[in-house]
């Protein structure tokens, strides 16, 4: 895909969103007892990067579909990935790393889902040097980033800790280009098959 047309609309099915996703509006979206202010405050810093993190089913890839779309809208151009198949693609693309590294460089707004799947394919530094080369970029050229996990923080800081430094180039760069937010709520699938018996 082309994304540097000129002030084009970009096209949904463009944005690696599934068939579910495509279907997640700000208004279907099942508010959880006690969420409405996270909610309002990530729609009021709409522009800032951010980590939603929590267990699953609580709305997490709701919520940052909600905010693709919306800078969709806007006119940006913008992408959902998640990071495991992009892991694999580095693998098996090495060669190409540079061409990848621009593609998800050059997006206005960026969600890379499931970034606790890292850890399967860790093994290599080459996959962790691309992933952090993108996200790098993207933090210089203040382009809109959101991480999403099933884990907790703690566990995303420990797992991208660059080794002999002790830093995490994700959340180093969330501490200064925006915040995380933890969905600590039930799961809506529980709820919509009637909760555990």
């Amino acid at each position: 895909m082309n994304i540097t047309a000129a002030n084009a609309t970009q096209d949904l099915a463009d944005t690696g969103l599934t068939p579910r996703q495509l279907l997640q509006t700000w208004e279907n979206f099942d508010m959880p007892p006690g969420a409405a202010e996270k909610i309002k405050h990530v729609q009021r810093n709409a522009d800032k990067w951010f980590l939603f993190y929590g267990n699953p089913g609580t709305g997490k890839n709701h919520v940052a579909t909600c905010l693709l779309k919306d800078a969709v809208s806007a006119g940006k151009q913008c992408y959902c990935v998640k990071v495991l198949p992009l892991c694999l693609r580095i693998k098996s693309n090495y060669l190409q790393a540079l061409e990848i590294i621009k593609e998800f460089s050059e997006y206005d707004f960026l969600i890379l889902n499931e970034i606790e799947k890292y850890s399967i394919i860790r093994d290599s530094d080459r996959e962790r040097n691309v992933l952090f080369e993108i996200i790098d970029n993207r933090y210089e050229a203040f382009k809109q980033t959101v991480f999403i996990t099933n884990q907790t923080f703690e566990y995303i800081d420990s797992l991208y800790r660059i080794d002999g430094t002790g830093k995490n180039p994700i959340t180093d760069r969330l501490a200064e280009m925006g915040q995380r937010v933890n969905f600590n709520w039930g799961s809506y699938r529980d709820k919509k098959a009637g909760g555990n018996q």
